[in-house]
Protein backbone atom coordinates (compact mmCIF):
# COMPACT_ATOMS: atom_id res chain seq x y z
CA UNK A 1 0.00 0.00 0.00
CA UNK A 2 2.85 2.07 0.70
CA UNK A 3 4.68 2.07 -2.47
CA UNK A 4 1.31 2.58 -4.43
CA UNK A 5 0.74 5.95 -2.06
CA UNK A 6 4.11 6.87 -3.28
CA UNK A 7 3.29 6.26 -7.22
CA UNK A 8 0.43 7.91 -6.70
CA UNK A 9 2.03 11.14 -5.07
CA UNK A 10 5.13 10.93 -7.85
CA UNK A 11 2.64 10.65 -10.76
CA UNK A 12 4.34 7.40 -11.73
CA UNK A 13 1.11 5.52 -10.90
CA UNK A 14 -0.83 3.34 -12.99
CA UNK A 15 -3.43 0.09 -14.05
CA UNK A 16 -2.92 0.01 -17.35
CA UNK A 17 -2.02 -3.80 -17.84
CA UNK A 18 -1.93 -2.97 -21.80
CA UNK A 19 1.43 -3.11 -24.17
CA UNK A 20 2.75 -0.34 -26.41
CA UNK A 21 1.14 -1.62 -28.75
CA UNK A 22 -2.00 -1.79 -27.42
CA UNK A 23 -1.81 1.76 -26.12
CA UNK A 24 -0.53 2.84 -29.93
CA UNK A 25 -3.60 0.65 -31.39
CA UNK A 26 -6.27 2.99 -29.53
CA UNK A 27 -3.70 5.94 -29.79
CA UNK A 28 -4.84 5.66 -33.50
CA UNK A 29 -8.12 5.09 -33.49
CA UNK A 30 -8.41 8.20 -31.53
CA UNK A 31 -6.20 10.16 -34.36
CA UNK A 32 -8.28 8.55 -36.97
CA UNK A 33 -11.35 11.16 -36.17
CA UNK A 34 -8.59 14.57 -35.34
CA UNK A 35 -6.22 14.24 -38.76
CA UNK A 36 -6.86 14.28 -42.66
CA UNK A 37 -6.41 10.61 -43.82
CA UNK A 38 -2.60 10.45 -44.82
CA UNK A 39 -1.54 12.12 -41.58
CA UNK A 40 -3.22 8.79 -40.28
CA UNK A 41 -1.76 6.78 -42.89
CA UNK A 42 2.15 7.78 -41.95
CA UNK A 43 0.92 7.54 -38.28
CA UNK A 44 -0.25 4.25 -38.31
CA UNK A 45 2.68 3.22 -40.14
CA UNK A 46 5.62 4.57 -37.79
CA UNK A 47 2.99 3.18 -34.72
CA UNK A 48 2.81 -0.21 -36.21
CA UNK A 49 5.75 -1.01 -38.63
CA UNK A 50 8.95 1.35 -36.84
CA UNK A 51 7.90 1.37 -33.07
CA UNK A 52 5.57 -1.45 -32.37
CA UNK A 53 8.57 -3.88 -33.49
CA UNK A 54 10.84 -2.62 -31.03
CA UNK A 55 8.89 -1.65 -28.24
CA UNK A 56 5.28 -3.04 -28.68
CA UNK A 57 5.78 -6.37 -26.45
CA UNK A 58 6.79 -3.58 -23.12
CA UNK A 59 3.60 -2.86 -21.09
CA UNK A 60 2.71 0.37 -20.71
CA UNK A 61 4.05 0.63 -16.81
CA UNK A 62 7.25 -0.70 -17.61
CA UNK A 63 8.27 1.34 -20.46
CA UNK A 64 11.27 3.23 -19.06
CA UNK A 65 13.74 5.99 -20.65
CA UNK A 66 15.87 3.25 -21.66
CA UNK A 67 13.19 1.34 -23.48
CA UNK A 68 12.77 4.81 -25.44
CA UNK A 69 16.27 5.75 -26.13
CA UNK A 70 17.47 1.97 -27.37
CA UNK A 71 14.62 1.99 -29.66
CA UNK A 72 15.57 5.29 -30.99
CA UNK A 73 18.78 4.07 -31.59
CA UNK A 74 17.25 1.43 -33.38
CA UNK A 75 15.29 3.88 -35.79
CA UNK A 76 17.70 5.84 -36.49
CA UNK A 77 19.90 2.54 -37.68
CA UNK A 78 16.52 1.50 -40.05
CA UNK A 79 15.62 5.19 -41.08
CA UNK A 80 17.05 8.51 -41.15
CA UNK A 81 18.11 10.58 -38.05
CA UNK A 82 15.73 12.96 -38.98
CA UNK A 83 12.95 10.70 -39.67
CA UNK A 84 13.35 9.07 -36.62
CA UNK A 85 13.16 12.30 -34.57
Amino acid sequence: LEAIKRQVATGTHSEDKRTVKEYLEDWLKHKELETKPRTHEIYTYFALEKISPIVGGVKLIKLNPSHVRNMMQELVEKVSPYTAN
